[in-house]
């Protein structure tokens, strides 16, 4: 048995991994901190299509692209870094025993 603590940037996350550290103490369990970064809403991006010519059409897609595969490596190291911060607090609590995952969906999906 694991004991799950789900994290994010909320004010409730140093309640979530305290209390996981509680539960690991009281019942002898590893913890693993879980981090979901959500997937984009479809549709949520701006639709610039019909300001676009045909020329500049394919450079917009290819900015967007980049500017989206940019914007996607920040969280994930953003992510990790979160990760990192709480496996340290959790360990310097008292549980040795902790695991990460960075998972990107949704936290239904997991």
């Amino acid at each position: 048995m694991t004991i799950f603590a789900y994290i994010d940037r909320s004010r409730f996350a140093e309640s979530v991994w305290q209390h996981a550290v509680w539960a690991a103490k009281q019942l002898n369990l590893p913890i693993e901190i879980i981090h979901v970064l959500d997937q984009p809403v479809a549709g949520s991006h701006n639709d610039f299509s019909g300001r676009l010519t045909i020329d500049a059409s394919d450079s917009a897609v290819e900015e967007r692209v980049r500017f989206d595969a940019e914007h996607n490596r920040i969280l994930i190291a953003e992510g990790r870094l979160l990760l990192d911060t709480v496996a340290e607090s959790v360990r310097a609590a008292g549980v040795e025993r902790v695991s990460q995952r960075l998972h990107q969906g949704s936290v239904l999906d997991h």
